[in-house]
């Protein structure tokens, strides 16, 4: 059966420009933009199209002598990537120094304008650190200032826009000339259709009704059509078509067996994952191996990361070889990765949807589990930015969540490089702020026990004597409640933290709570029986 000549996931590149439809207004509104400026900020939701606008959209237009294109993604580090692309653009065996210098080498070997495109940029703040930050729109700021030949694109996904306003006083035009990609309106994607299947040779049913009855089944509710929904439900037309009728023919028929989109995306990356398990039990793999190594290309937010393969063997412990047999199969027969053009170890997905759809498969507890981690290294980076302010150390309820997980933890190199020293100081300052609690607690009953003494030895048979008695022992009675009372809320806090748990099924945050909770009422209300009954209903109610 002839190949679904369809992109899939995969975005369109400079030599699919002859096939990229439905955006020539977007694609002349953005090279207008960027004969105005040298810095542009390109954004837009997930799957409306901006990696392919750049990249097969803007070659329709530039001429080869107007622009030369060096497309930068963040790897390991942004600032680190952006002049190992600028040496390789001179041939040059080791990173540049000097960015100035480096970018003006570029012109003058070619004599066309530079255009550093920073595709993804939303990975410097999902993946990249505070100093990364800095350290890259310093760099972007003397690039501006230089007066080179040189024009930079910022291209990110629009809900990560607000980390920008950081650091608008380091870049004051950060937002001066900026473009949102907007979603296909219906009647081009109607148009895209038909201009698609007459490239591709497929017949269409109805010229007229047929591309309407495809929208339909794509569109979900009044949401605009993303085109990696289209292409995958094009694909799936396709494949139907020539199974059914063994000939590209897209009917009405056809429309009704594929369905709604809905669960389609969803059961595209299931069937995929379930194919790569099945390839790889063959090759020895554990029953969950694909769904593992897959689920390390996305982040806790649901969006792409990508990952080398030495680093996946040591992250889950497995054959370098095997890991290499299931990149090749995720990216060569399932496409749901490609391998980087410049790092033939290093792999990641091949759209943001299906990053997305890898955190969606993912289990409650791995969700919990993966925003607390990125919990940790967010509070870890402010800790250090802010001197180590110990006010920026962690919770008690926090280091119990840490016990709750330490054994998957320990398994991150972040937690050994890092995340370990900052959770054994958060343990150390907790227990001395507990400590010093109970010494102050000590030391008021002691003042007061002196005083009562004092007040005695002193006015032994007066009403002054006995006056100081009743004040110091209200002093103490009421440094006993105070402790007594913060204690109580404290404890209170934990019971109503531990039932909300126990009904949202997160059994193990309630036993955390509920241990907490029991060395508090141990400790200053050992002979209250309603604390210790209610604890022992909740426990009852864990399974």
């Amino acid at each position: 059966m002839p190949q679904s000549p369809f992109k899939l996931l995969e975005p369109y590149g400079p030599r699919d420009k002859d096939v990229f439809f439905g955006r020539d207004a977007e694609i002349y509104a953005l090279y207008s933009l960027l004969q105005q400026t040298r810095l542009a900020l390109v954004y837009g939701s997930s799957g409306t199209g901006k990696t392919s606008l750049i990249q097969a959209g803007l070659p329709k237009v530039f001429k080869l002598t107007d622009w030369y294109q060096l497309s930068v993604r963040r790897r390991n580090n942004i600032n680190t990537s952006l002049r190992t692309e600028l040496a390789r653009a001179l041939g040059s065996p080791a990173p540049v120094t000097d960015l100035a210098e480096a970018i003006q080498d570029v012109y003058e070997r070619r004599w066309i304008p530079v255009y550093l495109v920073f595709d993804q940029f939303e990975e410097l703040f999902t993946l990249g650190s505070y100093d990364e930050q800095v350290a890259f729109f310093t760099d972007l700021q003397q690039i501006l200032h230089a007066n080179l030949p040189c024009k930079v694109i910022l291209s990110m996904r629009e809900e990560y826009i607000g980390h920008l306003y950081e650091f608008e006083p380091l870049v004051p035009a950060l937002f001066d000339k900026r473009f949102r990609v907007e979603p296909m309106k219906d009647k081009t994607v109607r148009n895209v259709v038909v201009r698609m299947c007459d490239k591709y040779g497929i017949e269409l049913e109805h010229k007229d009704e047929t591309p309407g009855q495809i929208l339909e089944q794509v569109k979900v509710g009044k949401q605009a059509v993303h085109l990696p929904y289209l292409q995958i439900y094009l694909h799936y037309l396709y494949e139907h078509a020539m199974a059914t009728l063994h000939r590209p023919r897209f009917t009405r028929a056809g429309t009704e067996a594929i369905g709604q989109l809905g669960n389609v995306l969803k059961r595209f990356i299931e069937t995929k994952i379930a194919d790569a398990q099945t390839y790889l039990h063959g090759e020895g793999a554990p029953a969950d191996f694909a769904q593992r190594l897959l689920d390390e290309f996305a982040t806790d937010e649901g969006t792409k990361q990508s990952q080398k393969s030495t680093e996946l063997a040591r992250h889950l412990q497995a054959d370098a070889a095997l890991v290499h047999k299931a990149l090749l199969y995720f990216s060569d027969t399932a496409k749901l990765l490609r391998a980087d053009e410049d790092d033939i170890e290093r792999y990641e997905p091949v759209h943001d949807v299906v990053a997305k759809q890898i955190h969606e498969l993912r289990s409650a507890e791995d969700k919990e589990f993966k925003a607390f981690a990125r919990q940790i290294q967010n509070d870890y980076e402010r800790w250090r930015a802010e001197n180590k302010d110990t006010g920026r150390l962690m919770t008690v309820n926090d280091l119990a969540k840490v016990d709750i997980y330490r054994e998957r933890l320990e398994k991150r190199d972040e937690y050994r490089e890092a995340w370990k020293a900052y959770i054994d100081e958060s343990r150390n300052y907790r227990e001395t702020v507990r400590r010093r609690d109970r010494r102050r607690l000590l030391i008021m009953t002691v003042i007061a026990i002196v005083a009562v003494i004092a007040s005695v030895l002193a006015f032994s048979a007066s009403k002054i004597a006995q006056d100081a008695r009743e004040v110091a022992e209200t002093e103490r009675n009421n440094a006993i409640k105070n402790l007594e009372l913060y204690k109580k809320e404290e404890l209170g806090r934990l019971l109503i933290d531990a039932d909300t748990y126990i009904k949202s099924g997160d059994y193990e945050y309630a036993r955390a709570a509920l241990n907490v909770a029991e060395n508090i009422r141990i400790e200053y209300f050992p002979n209250e029986t309603g604390y210790k009954e209610k604890m022992e209903r909740l426990r009852g109610k864990i399974r």
